[in-house]
């Protein structure tokens, strides 16, 4: 079962038989193709009269109406019931029973070594539908936790993390009293969340960290885990591997000078903090089923043809398993030593060609290299517009990709500025710059990555130590790259970006 909420799928309903197809868009409401093979015949269905009531018009409005119409009727006595309580009773049990009876499509994990445990308990997770939280949140749930507190912006939000028995709760991390009311009660706060989006995101991140903390002080938690990254230490140059007695010189502009920020909160607060223990953990890039940045984004990228290696794909990437972290936030939970402390974790380091070229499949051969400078000149060669705006409207959905992420807040920034002033301008234009995309002409400027891209690829050199978090949390990476990547490949094949291995 795939849904939309979790996969890129195409905005469409399909039904098929044994006889065929019918298909439709979700915003058509005129009319149906259908498909045949017993004759392999195929057409249009248009509805004469779509609603016994005349006048309504063809579309989605007119569809809630008649319900109501209908419900209107029913009451009164004029009509029967289309879907009778027996009738909706036994489409939850089949929901129920497809619940119960869940299986993994990816193969099973091999690990090095057993995971850590933890005893049950309640338990706060801030940004517990993300792709870190979900991961921990399963663990959790494996590990027989029953209570998990998921505050949330909106029950809209959480596909991913609402198939466990959780408790979703409506909370505002910018409020002190909602955060307290949600963390009330919880033995643990694993605090995951970050401002991923939005001008005030870097505020979020601090803000959140602080109310978060001193929530969790104030309810007398045992402990409060923090997630900030290795990026706060930013790229010092040099032979030597960095480990948490470098300065902090954070890199990637707003998002590590907040995690910086947020950080020194934590380590700081840890001095007097009373019982409340706290541990900040510096993760690397984290890769794994259900990852974006590091796992599904290249591989979208190289097949919408704007990817391409930088500087040869030689810079450094210091990656980290989903299931690696999580297993170190646990760690952090049942070592007392490490209250005060922060942890780098990183399963190793590679180059980045060593690391994408398995994830990428067939589409790593035939990436172009370019230079960071060689982007520069490109996009400087003609400056942003109308058109570059368009292109991102009706390109290879770039936004749609990103979206979420907050390194990439720059290239969403631009398109919002120039998205209200052009709108009614790239209605009437789509058609002109989607055949021109597709013309021999725009071939010349595909694969190449726009900047940002090398910022985040880009022939880095820093390599990380996790000496401090082997010695105290006594913590190593029970999953390696090869098996970290062989079900990465799994998950991508199950979204249809990869053949399956065989």
């Amino acid at each position: 079962l795939k849904l939309s909420f979790t996969d890129h799928l195409e905005n469409a309903i399909i039904i098929t038989g044994s006889k065929g197809e019918i298909r439709t868009g979700v915003d058509s409401f005129g009319s149906i193709s259908w498909k045949g093979t017993q004759p392999p015949l195929e057409g249009e269905l248009h509805p004469v009269e779509p609603f016994p009531q005349n006048g309504l018009a063809r579309d989605f409005v007119s569809s809630f109406a008649v319900q109501f119409l209908e419900f209107q009727d029913v009451i009164r006595g004029h009509a029967k019931v289309r879907v009778s309580a027996r009738d909706a009773a036994r489409t939850h049990g089949l929901i129920d029973w497809a619940y119960s009876h869940r299986q993994s499509l990816l193969p099973l994990l091999r690990r090095d070594s057993p995971r850590p445990a933890l005893q049950p308990c309640q338990v706060t997770v801030t940004g517990g539908s993300g792709f870190l939280g979900v991961s921990l949140v399963e663990r959790l749930s494996e590990l027989g936790f029953t209570s998990i507190v998921i505050p949330v912006r909106s029950f809209r939000s959480g596909a991913r993390v609402s198939r466990f028995l959780v408790d979703r709760q409506v909370t505002d991390l910018l409020n002190p009293a909602s955060v307290a009311k949600t963390i009330a009660g919880s033995r643990y706060v694993f605090h995951l969340a970050y401002g991923a989006d939005g001008p005030d995101a870097a505020r979020v991140t601090t803000e959140s960290t602080k109310n978060v903390v001193e929530a969790a002080i104030a309810a007398g938690v045992e402990v409060v885990v923090v997630t900030s990254t290795a990026t706060v230490f930013g790229h010092p140059g040099g032979d030597r591997l960095v480990d948490e007695t470098f300065a902090h010189r954070p890199a990637l502009g707003d998002y590590g000078t907040s995690k910086s920020e947020a950080e020194k909160y934590c380590l700081s607060r840890a001095k007097t903090s009373g019982r409340t223990r706290i541990v900040v953990i510096n993760p690397g890039s984290i890769y794994g089923p259900g990852g974006k940045l590091f796992t599904s984004l290249p591989i979208r990228a190289a097949r919408d043809r704007w990817f391409g290696w930088i500087s040869e794909g030689n810079g450094i990437i210091n990656y980290s398993f989903v299931e690696n972290v999580v297993d170190s936030l646990l760690l952090a939970v049942v070592r007392p030593e490490a209250n005060g402390e922060n942890f780098i974790i990183c399963d190793g380091s590679c180059t980045l060609r060593e690391y994408l070229t398995p994830l990428l499949g067939e589409y790593a051969a035939g990436l172009a290299s370019y230079t960071k400078e060689q982007i520069v000149t490109l996009e400087s060669s003609a400056a942003p517009g109308f058109r570059d705006l368009l292109r991102a409207l009706t390109g290879p959905a770039v936004m749609r990709a990103v979206n979420g992420i907050p390194l990439f807040s720059v290239p969403k920034k631009f398109i919002e500025r120039r998205l209200a002033a052009f709108y009614s301008k790239a209605q009437t234009a789509r058609t002109t710059l989607q055949a021109e995309a597709s013309s021999p002409a725009s071939e010349n400027k595909a694969g190449v990555p726009p900047l940002w891209m090398a910022d985040i690829l880009g022939p880095v050199t820093v390599r990380y130590s996790t000496a401090k978090a082997e010695k105290i949390l006594h913590w190593k990476p029970a999953v390696g790259l090869a098996e970290g990547q062989r079900v990465s490949r799994a998950w991508l094949a199950s979204l249809d970006l990869l053949p399956e291995d065989r």
